[in-house]
């Protein structure tokens, strides 16, 4: 009789409605691929629960996002006791110095042509020389670990849902200085935005404002389009190398409004928090709006879903050195649009409507104390491992709980200096001086302020 494969992917409980799965399955579309391609190389792959790891000799745990660093930890510390080995994986696999209880190898970048090596070294009681594969038992911060890099993946694969989805490109042509998918998947096939796996999954690409095709009709697939500012000011894009100036963005504003079809809604990202970022740089984003809406002529009302992303450190970034501001904008970042705007709508996210546009800002926005987590889960050192166990426990950090994490935290969102970085050991594609040039030439002309404006 067969026994459980001795491989399984770790799946948190299945949520019961299946829109909720369905955008589950969004989130696991990486280890999905990975299965994918160790089932190639002639290794079944199964699904866990936490309840059933000890039914099987190796786990493959995905980390998304920065925050699944809290909720894995939460889960990890239930498992019961076994036999097997915990390999991680997924792009916030980056700050391993707080999480090495949590897991036995981790593996950096994209792990689809080495994953048949790593796990067959696994189940053979051995270990794979791999300069992007970490065993925790061997961490070192001092140590030299890469960011692996591979091409779009070569194969159709199916998602834990049953969708087939393909990948067409890797990474992002724009090279925003705090983007972890820019500086950790080297750019490769077409555009960011005609990423097959995205568009598959988010049901629209996102676009740039620098993109020649974004105020096309064929851009458009109905419900939201997605457009990245990111930066409140030309300033502050230039600082973050996104070169999207005011005259750009009042033209793509222009083109939006004066398209020949019916309104829709756009959403528009911008990163906040940006150092050296005031309301200065607010008020030009609300009178460039301001000034569009104005000259538009006569036609339907356009909407727009301003999403406020609050800056974060990603290691192995141009930007990984900057400070954390210390702004909650989930709860100023609408008063200060509105102050901006000089309006004071009824209704509760929105903060202007003109003859042509109205902008409302969209719902998510995160707290302060998430944010701060978040920098932790980023710079915390392995010394801090036991606090980070216990701000796991109380994640997501609201209320009155909150607030003592707040000064807590805040240790973690000043600047730093490279050598100072916890994550000093990990690398990327790109040249760690290169990257030092980039921020230095950015900061010294952007934010003289900063202490990085010296390299």
């Amino acid at each position: 009789m067969n026994g459980p494969p001795e491989v399984a992917m770790w799946i948190p409980e299945r949520p019961a409605r299946r829109e909720h799965f369905s955008a589950m399955a969004m989130g696991f579309a990486g280890l999905c691929m990975i299965r994918d391609a160790l089932e190639r190389a002639g290794i079944a792959v199964g699904e866990c629960s936490s309840a059933t790891v000890n039914r099987h000799k190796v786990i493959l745990c995905s980390i998304q996002s920065v925050p699944e660093w809290f909720r894995f930890s939460e889960a990890r510390a239930k498992w019961p006791a076994g036999d097997y080995t915990v390999i991680i994986g997924g792009p916030a696999v980056l700050n391993v110095s707080p999480w090495l209880h949590l897991f036995d190898v981790a593996v950096f970048g994209r792990a689809d042509q080495i994953v048949a090596s790593v796990v067959g070294a696994a189940l053979a009681g051995n270990r794979l020389p791999h300069p992007a594969v970490l065993y925790a038992d061997e961490f070192d911060p001092d140590g030299a670990w890469r960011i692996e890099q591979t091409g779009p993946y070569p194969h159709d694969y199916k998602l834990l849902d049953g969708r087939i989805v393909a990948e067409r490109t890797t990474g992002c042509q724009l090279g925003c200085s705090f983007c972890a998918y820019s500086w950790h998947r080297k750019h490769e096939g077409g555009r960011q935005s005609e990423s097959g796996v995205g568009g598959d999954l988010f049901g629209g690409a996102e676009y740039t404002m620098l993109d020649g095709k974004a105020t096309d009709s064929a851009a458009y697939r109905g419900g939201f389009t997605h457009f990245g500012l990111d930066g409140m000011s030309e300033r502050l894009r230039h600082l973050a190398n996104k070169a999207i100036t005011r005259e750009r963005f009042r033209e793509w504003l222009a083109a939006i409004c004066g398209m020949d079809r019916n309104p829709g809604v756009v959403r528009i990202y911008c990163v906040v928090g940006i150092p050296t970022e005031t309301e200065a740089d607010w008020q030009e984003f609300a009178d460039d709006v301001m000034a569009v809406d104005e000259d538009a002529g006569a036609g339907p009302l356009w909407g727009f879903r301003l999403q406020l992303n609050h800056f974060r450190p990603f290691p192995a970034t141009p930007a990984q050195t900057w400070p954390v501001e210390l702004h909650d904008y989930r709860r100023t970042g609408i008063p200060t649009l509105r102050r901006c705007f000089g309006t004071a709508p009824a209704a509760k996210q929105a903060v202007f409507t003109g003859r042509r546009i109205w902008v409302n800002v969209d719902y998510g926005v995160e707290s302060l104390p998430v944010v701060l987590s978040q920098a932790a889960a980023l710079r915390a050192s392995v010394d801090d491992a036991p606090m980070m166990r216990v701000l796991a426990r109380e994640w997501p950090l609201s209320g009155q709980r909150a607030t003592p994490w707040v000064a807590r935290l805040a240790a973690y969102a000043k600047e730093y200096l490279v050598g100072d970085l916890p994550t000093r050991y990990l690398s990327t594609y790109a040249a760690a001086a290169g990257m030092a040039k980039l921020n230095a030439a950015k900061v010294n002309r952007y934010a003289p302020a900063l202490e990085t404006a010296v390299p």
